[in-house]
């Protein structure tokens, strides 16, 4: 067994993987690498889960109760929007985006206050007043009424809107202490954005009724009076008889008249819509709205002015011609005038397109489509505007060609025709905007808007804040999120020494490891002595307590590596040490010298830590006389050195504490003595303090064969360690191999290979003897 391996012989090949249960060679971070790590600080994870669950379920408990209520709206973005141009329509195209901009402006929410401060409270009794309204002034004790201001700012953070993917829906949704008040909100931000909405729709409509009955009022009382002034004129003069041709005179006037007064009347409403449209947009894009008013286009402004021509020319074929509309002519005089129209129109919508492409880069990008509506309709508003008057022209010029024949009638005829003039015209007009009018009501009151409310908000029964199981939740994987990093991060800021693998990467050859032998000794020695050879030992020396045990076996291993730790030269003073106090050295040199003696070898064991010794207490020896006294000649070695209870074991204690151990241990005379004592022991064993808490150790590494550094699992830093190694390289040392105390398999290697290590420490406990009559003998080899 001691020829073996020491890796192989402690860590078991693993046939089904092909790795060591803890395989050095593999760096990438494997979860199996911190299980070790999260085992060891359970406890601590459990602690800090504990904390941030309780925290978690504290403020669930005591923050407030929140409601969610939600209103649904369907806006209409593609809408069929009549033109003011003749025969002509647009597509509409409204942007969800904007819309939702629109709602999150602070002039809607600025109505929204406005509404809720005039309802003021939630119930119809008046008892509970609207929260939100509210401000509580700790002066006064009292609650008070907010400023608008306060309760927009607050309205604002307490609704959101959303769109749902390709669709044409907005949810506005309201978040609230109060589930009556979250509806309410809710329910009042859609109606007063769908009110907004239907007046906006409403509006330009509204504008044109509003003009037409204005002038519908004083065409009637124009006709009023010229109906008056021709029946005064019938009464006093008696029936005038005029011919077919006076009268067909006076009928193509009085149609050519009515239409100028009416187009005169479209001309000042779309004049008045002209310079309202301007105003919107000049708000959105200074000198924009100017540029496309004053553009220009000569193919366009030649096409209106020959549609006018025949609009006229077949207004007055209608009229000259009553009653014919089952003439063949007639009727093939209309169609001709009919197509040549629509090739017209054809051919004015798409001169209008490319008209509207061509100055679309000279107004700039449109960034919403609320500004690409008012500049199509301003430029429509702008061509309508010219059309109409050619029209006019044309209607005057034939007005003027009428009135030449009208001034060719009789004198006795004259003022009969004026007047019959006077009165048709103002009949044929006053009729005229009538239609319009009622055509004007019709549409207006036919737009509903773009906005429909399809859900409203209902009083939520249940909060959505807190969530009792979401927070109890997310406290507890927080919590154990934290633990585990907490010990993770501690566990790599503290970077400790753990397994035998992780000391071979960074170039240690570990001797052996060593277990805990704290759980077995309660057994074996409850009161931490035991008698040997009339003394009183420490229960820590292993190798007298349990000799069988697997403890036991690990100092005997380490006996056999160091003995084929250098091939060159054999070791004869060993030097035992550790980067820190309290990591075991004392108890390993002890247990190790004694594993020296059992195998027949004559052993010294010298106490060099002339700082706090231990050895004499272990192994119930004196303290002093010891090394200082040899050192200071005030003794022999002979007389120093002390025989212990076990056979081939000499102990030297480390005599009087002197003043300066550095000193002492590197002088001469401590050479000299190591030299002389070669010749008479085997092996020599020194223990002394550790290296990164005296320099006795670096001055003594000099003078012996080998150096082993113990280093406690779990405890001992990797940095310690390597500062360790740096100190002793400094004086021209190095390490020989490292003890791997307080090492527990079960914890690194699962509990897989914590049965076999137990299972093997079990066979020197086998009842073979026993079940077999045979009792066991101590057989000493010379």
């Amino acid at each position: 067994m001691d020829n073996q391996n020491p890796i192989e012989n402690k860590y078991p090949f693993n046939g089904q993987n092909g790795r060591y249960p803890y395989d050095f060679e593999d760096d990438e971070i494997n979860l199996k690498d911190f299980l070790p790590v999260l085992w060891r600080g359970k406890w601590i994870i459990i602690l800090i889960t504990v904390v941030v669950f309780n925290i978690a379920l504290l403020y669930t408990m005591r923050v407030e109760p929140e409601y969610e209520a939600s209103v649904s709206l369907f806006v209409n973005t593609q809408g069929q929007t009549e033109s003011l141009l003749r025969g002509f329509a647009f597509e509409e195209t409204k942007k969800i985006g904007n819309e939702v901009e629109l709602l999150k402006s602070r002039m809607i929410a600025e109505a929204v206050v406005q509404r809720l401060m005039e309802q003021r409270f939630l119930d119809e009794e008046l008892l509970d007043p609207i929260p939100i309204l509210m401000h509580f002034d700790q002066e006064l004790d009292e609650d008070v009424w907010s400023t608008p201001g306060q309760v927009t700012t607050r309205l604002q953070r307490a609704v959101t809107f959303d769109t749902r993917r390709d669709s044409d829906f907005i949810n506005i949704t309201s978040r609230r202490n109060n589930n009556e008040e979250a509806a309410l909100i809710a329910n009042t931000y859609a109606q007063v954005y769908y009110d907004r909405n239907f007046y906006r729709s409403r509006q330009q409509s509204r504008t044109v009724r509003e003009f037409l009955e204005e002038q519908l009022d004083t065409r009637r009382g124009q006709l009023l009076t010229a109906e008056e002034a021709f029946r005064n004129y019938m009464e006093e003069q008696g029936v005038v008889q005029i011919d077919n041709e006076t009268s067909r005179v006076i009928d193509q006037i009085a149609e050519l008249e009515a239409q100028r007064e009416a187009t005169a009347v479209e001309i000042q409403s779309l004049t008045s819509t002209l310079a309202s449209l301007q105003r919107q947009l000049e708000e959105q894009e200074p000198n924009v709205a100017r540029n496309i008013s004053s553009a220009d286009n000569p193919y366009i402004r030649m096409i209106q002015e020959q549609m006018a021509q025949l609009e006229v020319e077949r207004d007055l074929t209608v009229t000259q011609n009553p009653g014919a509309e089952e003439d063949e002519r007639y009727r093939r005089m209309l169609s001709e005038i009919d197509e040549q129209l629509g090739i017209l129109r054809q051919n004015l919508r798409r001169r209008t397109a490319e008209f509207m492409e061509t100055m679309a880069p000279s107004i700039g990008d449109d960034p919403a489509g609320y500004v690409k509506q008012l500049r199509q309709r301003l430029l429509e508003t702008d061509i309508e505007l010219q059309g109409l008057e050619y029209r006019r022209l044309a209607i005057n010029e034939s007005l003027t060609r009428y009135e030449s024949q009208f001034e060719r009638l009789p004198q006795v005829a004259m003022e009969y025709a004026s007047l019959q003039r006077a009165r048709t015209s103002s009949e044929k007009l006053y009729l005229m905007l009538e239609e319009r009018y009622n055509e004007a009501l019709i549409t207006e009151q036919s737009e509903f808007g773009s906005v429909d409310i399809i859900d409203r908000a209902l009083v939520p029964e249940r909060p959505v804040s807190p969530n009792m199981r979401l927070n109890l939740l997310l406290g507890l994987l927080l919590g154990g999120g934290l633990g585990v990093g907490f010990v993770i991060g501690r566990e790599r800021l503290y970077a400790p020494v753990r397994v035998p693998e992780e000391l071979m990467k960074q170039g240690y050859d570990t001797l052996t490891t060593v277990s805990s032998m704290n759980s077995e000794l309660k057994k074996l020695a409850p009161m931490g002595r035991i008698s040997k050879n009339k003394k009183e030992l420490d229960a820590h020396l292993i190798m007298l307590t349990n000799p069988l045990s697997p403890t036991a076996e690990s100092y005997r291993l380490l006996r056999t590596n160091l003995q084929y730790a250098q091939v060159d030269k054999k070791i004869r003073t060993l030097l035992v040490t550790s980067p820190n106090p309290g990591e075991g050295k004392s108890t390993t040199i002890a247990n190790l010298a004694i594993s020296y003696a059992q195998a027949g070898e004559n052993t010294l064991l010298i106490d060099c830590d002339l700082r706090k010794p231990a050895l004499a207490d272990e192994l119930d020896q004196l303290a002093k006389p010891g090394l200082t006294e040899v050192l200071a000649d005030e003794m022999s070695f002979n007389e120093a050195v002390q025989k212990t209870a076990v056979d081939h074991l000499d102990f030297l204690a480390c005599g009087t504490l002197p003043a300066n151990p550095a000193e002492l241990l590197g002088s001469k005379k401590m050479k000299k003595l190591l030299d002389t004592l070669t010749g008479r022991y085997r092996i020599i064993l020194i223990d002394s303090p550790p290296v990164l808490a005296a320099s006795d150790p670096l001055v003594l590494s000099t003078l012996t064969d080998a150096v082993v550094v113990v280093v406690s699992s779990n405890r001992t830093k990797m940095k310690e360690l390597d500062l360790t190694r740096s100190s002793l390289t400094r004086v021209g040392s190095r390490i020989t191999g490292i003890v791997l105390n307080f090492f527990d398999p079960r914890g690194v290697y699962g509990s897989a290979y914590s049965y076999n290590y137990h299972k093997y420490g079990k066979y020197g406990y086998s009842s073979y003897g026993e079940k077999n009559g045979v009792e066991r003998k101590e057989i000493k080899v010379d």
